[in-house]
Order: structure tokens, then sequence, then C-alpha cells
């Protein structure tokens, strides 16, 4: 999930600061509410992507298992970091951004 936020941040920085155009937008029509149309965009866009990449990177063919052997592990502190910068950089960046508007 945090990986889906980290795309959904780049891709919001890119449309609206840098390219000023929306590209990344798929709209579905299958249900008949718009709420599950939009989750099911959402999931397309944002969480499909992570969660195939994880599956051909990592976990396809076992290869968790020789990535264990190689790296050292640090009980989860590397993922508790990522996932809090993952979650609070949005946050940060609307702050910066408000106070360099103001000052």
């Amino acid at each position: 999930m945090a990986m889906a936020f980290n795309l959904a941040l780049v891709m919001a920085i890119l449309q609206r600061n840098i390219i000023r155009r929306s590209f990344y937008d798929i709209h579905f029509t299958v249900f008949s509410q718009e709420k599950l149309n939009q989750f099911l965009s959402f999931f397309v866009l944002y969480l499909l992507i992570p969660l195939l990449l994880n599956y051909i990177l990592i976990f396809r063919g076992n290869r968790y298992e020789r990535l264990i052997v190689k790296y050292k592990s640090y009980n989860g502190k590397l993922c508790a970091i990522y996932l809090i910068v993952s979650y609070f950089l949005p946050f940060v960046l609307l702050l910066m951004a408000y106070f360099l508007k103001i000052g």
C-alpha cells in the first residue's frame, strides 16, 4: 500500500506541477455506482502495478529465499522507516508548499 501512495504522489506531482496535463487516468463504467468504478480505477492504476512488481521481482520463483540469504535482516526497521516516510511525505510536502506560498 505504501508503494501505491508513493506512485500516486509522484503521478500527482508530475501531472499537476510539471506537465500540467492529466495523462494517467482511466474511467471504468463497469458498476452502476460511481464509487465502485472509482475504486476499480484506483486499483488498476495504483495498486495493481506495485502488486505485479512485487510478485515479479520478489515472489516469483521463490526469489525471496535467495534475497533473505543475500541481505542482512534489520528486524523490520527498514520497513518501518519506509512506511513512515511514505505516509508522512505528502503531509510534509503540503506543509512546505503552504509555508513557501505564504513567505
